[in-house]
């Protein structure tokens, strides 16, 4: 999410998950898509940290989708 950063977000469509992964290829943390979609094609994160996964629209929903996973919000 910030430039410089050793680790790299990879959806891998065989698994239907998104890899955390650094730059020598250790997988770190891996999230499974499964539920969300089959069809995940892209990733990014925004300055903020929050990651922004988009999907191709699929035969039963016609749609793309668009998931959003936001860091907890902090509680004073």
């Amino acid at each position: 999410g910030t430039p410089g950063a050793e680790h790299l977000l990879v959806i891998s469509q065989e698994s239907s998950r998104l890899l955390e992964i650094d730059l020598h290829g250790n997988v770190l943390d891996s999230l499974s898509l499964a539920s969300f979609s089959s069809q995940a094609e892209g990733v990014t994160v925004d300055p903020q940290g929050v990651i922004f996964v988009v999907a191709e629209s699929s035969t039963h929903t016609r749609h793309s989708a668009l998931l959003v996973l936001a860091p907890p919000a902090l509680t004073p």
